[in-house]
């Protein structure tokens, strides 16, 4: 029950980020960075998930989303995945 509460806590009034995707060629040039802004804008939190080792885990952090949880191996194990969450306009 303790994960069922944590979960339930983390999504309420939060916006999840299901899917975002830069091409390659324009990576680096602040375009994520604007699309994940935007997306979350207005709302109070947001979370995540993704693979610690993707190239999109250190634009996450570096906005300061942090990694709240890791989902078990038996849920998914290859690749590793984990949730990310940010309180927006506020690190977590």
């Amino acid at each position: 029950m303790e994960r069922l509460d944590a979960a339930v806590e983390l999504a309420r009034d939060a916006f999840e980020v299901a899917e975002l995707f830069v091409h390659p060629g324009t990576r680096g040039g602040g375009l994520g960075r604007r699309l994940l802004g935007g997306a979350v804008a207005g709302w109070p939190r947001a979370w995540l998930i993704t693979s610690p080792q993707a190239p999109a885990a250190r634009l996450y952090q570096a906005l300061g989303w942090r990694q709240v949880a890791s989902l078990p191996a038996d849920y998914c194990p290859e690749p590793e995945l984990a949730v990310f969450a940010t309180r927006v306009g506020v690190p977590v």
